[in-house]
């Protein structure tokens, strides 16, 4: 009776897994199964929040010049067969890369689209209406309400062949008052369309519509301003009174009768 009994208790154990110690072991199985759905839901939910915030800020740019923080300068003007062209006026604020009306543009980013490599010349020529390319620019109608005017590759300025052309330096900041009539040094050109310049501090940007054949054209007239970007409060600049201070000038979209380019390619 003891040896049937004995073998019935061991058949009974074998039965349950090893009788009490198994029944109230932890089933490991069960909770790492609850682990791996935590841990799996956890992971989903930080990346469907990731692709959220990359939908909302898809650059979180770090690269100078970078948004709300940098602020920069660049002197430029428009030059039309042999003369400076006047200063656009005041423009909208819109993404931080604006002007006063004084010759520089303010390379202010307010956000990811206009600042660190995003920061181009295309992105202010947009706020004062300027359309330009590797073969025309056409500028705005001028604030005396005189039409807009392109100027195409193979019109002429006098009787020679002219093309749109942009040139770009960052001079010594020591230099900028006697680099006023100077012209840009030699391989300062640059090749593919003006809207792409990358703006960098200190830049001196001249969009040009030039002879085929001119390898270089005068620093833009606001270069020293560059020393003391800012001091006219926003909304306030007069554009006429940059055009008194900048003789040889004429208002964005005009030219003088004197040196109307030929429109006849």
């Amino acid at each position: 009776m003891g040896k049937a009994s004995s073998s019935k208790k061991v058949a009974r154990a074998a039965g349950t897994g090893g009788g009490r110690t198994a029944r109230g072991g932890m089933p490991v199985l069960y909770y790492g199964a609850v682990l791996a759905v935590v841990v799996l839901g956890v992971f989903g939910t930080a990346f469907s929040r990731h692709q959220r915030e990359v939908k909302l800020n898809p650059t979180r740019n770090t690269t100078a010049p970078v948004a709300n923080i940098d602020k920069w300068h660049v002197a430029y003007a428009v030059y039309v067969c042999d003369h400076f062209l006047a200063p656009f006026p005041n423009s909208s604020a819109k993404h931080g890369i604006t002007t006063l009306g004084d010759g520089l543009i303010n390379v202010h980013p307010t956000d990811d689209s206009a600042a660190g490599p995003h920061a181009v010349f295309g992105k202010f020529a947009s706020q004062v209406n300027l359309t330009v390319s590797t073969t025309s620019m056409k500028l705005p109608a001028g604030v005396d309400g005189k039409t807009a005017k392109t100027y195409q590759d193979g019109q002429k300025c006098g009787d020679r062949a002219s093309v749109v052309k942009a040139f770009y330096d960052v001079p010594p900041a020591a230099d900028r008052k006697s680099d006023v009539g100077k012209s840009f040094p030699s391989g300062k050109q640059v090749a593919g369309s003006p809207a792409n310049i990358k703006l960098t501090d200190g830049g001196a940007l001249v969009l040009a519509f030039v002879p085929d054949d001119t390898k270089t054209v005068p620093y833009p007239p606001s270069l020293p301003t560059l020393d003391t970007p800012g001091d006219v409060a926003p909304g306030t600049s007069d554009s006429s009174t940059t055009v008194a201070s900048t003789p040889g000038t004429t208002t964005p979209g005009t030219t003088p009768a004197s040196s109307v380019p030929d429109t006849t390619p």
